[in-house]
């Protein structure tokens, strides 16, 4: 009786440590797959709304997980002659000299802030933020990661995306 308690409660801590390995396995995924989407964007944008000298900068907010793996994505990289470069900030007022912002789940209730930025293409895994006046959404669609774009945002900045993009974006406002 005693070796069945004891084989039912190892059994069930393994279970608890199994389902905790995969949610940390599957936020880490997420966290990449995202991080690989945000640097691959940059090749899809035709036109960016202002001509910054030196580095590229993707500043990141409530996502330290996304952040360091555009790090190691952006790593001696560069774009257009200009070395790729990952800042963290706290709040939209930071944001000045990036020409991407990616605002993670943690800053949902700050999200509004980093609505109708000037010249940076805002990108956020918040529920509706394109809908809500930011560019770029990165929405859970049968498992996989896919985009909703706020065009009329975009285009009222000056950033202007290929056809290629636009033929992956799933909606469109």
């Amino acid at each position: 009786m005693i070796m069945r308690t004891i084989f039912i409660r190892v059994y069930f801590l393994l279970g608890c440590f199994i389902s905790f390995h995969q949610t940390v396995m599957a936020v880490d995924e997420q966290a990449h797959i995202k991080a690989n989407y945000l640097y691959k964007l940059t090749n899809y944008v035709k036109e960016w709304p202002q001509k910054n000298e030196g580095d590229f900068i993707f500043c990141v907010v409530g996502s330290k997980e996304v952040g360091n793996k555009l790090s190691h994505i952006v790593t001696d990289k560069s774009l257009k002659k200009r070395a790729l470069r990952v800042k963290y900030i706290s709040n939209a007022k930071q944001a000045g000299k990036c020409e991407v912002v990616f605002i993670g789940q943690a800053q949902k209730k700050k999200i509004k802030s980093f609505i109708g930025l000037k010249h940076v293409l805002t990108v956020s895994d918040v529920e509706d933020f394109a809908a809500n006046g930011g560019i770029i959404s990165f929405v859970e669609i049968d498992g996989k990661i896919r985009f909703h774009l706020n065009k009329t945002v975009a285009s009222r900045i000056g950033l202007k995306f290929s056809s290629q993009f636009i033929k992956l974006v799933k909606k469109i406002y």
